[in-house]
């Protein structure tokens, strides 16, 4: 039975996307999530309030995996909910990356996914995009950032590792061999 992840509301455990690889097989995951992702490592807001969520807390032998404990992902893909042509980025829970953090913007930043290259560009948002620590240009005043491979984005103050599929395949195969 497969597990369904990956819905863009908020980031999920890694353990589900986990799961979802050894359930559906590489070609089965690279069908259901055609994009990139993003991972977050500790806490993170809730879907809309700011307030902290955590991972569950290991008590004997109730967590599944480690890979719960503050570890989290959301897929960078296009959701039913959201009408722009490219992915959303933001607070507002019409994005297709739903991020409910106080510095990050109602709608703050964007994904373009073309001829193979992913592109990321902040949405002129009050806190700034950050990629690799340097900032993204905002829309109409810049070109967009090409993306590949591995990249710390941060988002306002949030901060996420940016991953495309293929390294983050690997990167989910290398946690469960670390047993985390």
């Amino acid at each position: 039975m497969s597990v369904f992840v990956g819905d863009g509301v908020v980031p999920e455990p890694l353990s589900l996307f986990s799961r979802a690889l050894t359930d559906l097989g590489p070609d089965g995951f690279a069908d259901r999530f055609s994009g990139s992702f993003l991972v977050f490592y500790g806490a993170l807001p809730g879907p809309t309030t700011g307030q902290v969520t955590k991972g569950p807390e290991p008590t004997g032998f109730e967590a599944e995996t480690t890979m719960d404990l503050g570890l989290f992902a959301t897929p960078v893909q296009k959701t039913p909910r959201c009408a722009f042509p490219f992915v959303a980025v933001g607070r507002a829970g019409n994005n297709d990356v739903v991020l409910g953090h106080d510095t990050v913007s109602k709608f703050h930043a964007m994904f373009r996914f073309r001829d193979g290259r992913v592109t990321l560009q902040d949405a002129k948002s009050r806190n700034g995009t950050f990629l690799d620590g340097t900032p993204v240009p905002h829309r109409d005043e810049g070109e967009p950032v090409r993306l590949q491979g591995r990249h710390v984005v941060r988002f306002g103050s949030l901060d996420a590792q940016y991953f495309d599929r293929a390294s983050f395949v690997d990167f989910v195969h290398s946690m469960k061999r670390e047993g985390l």
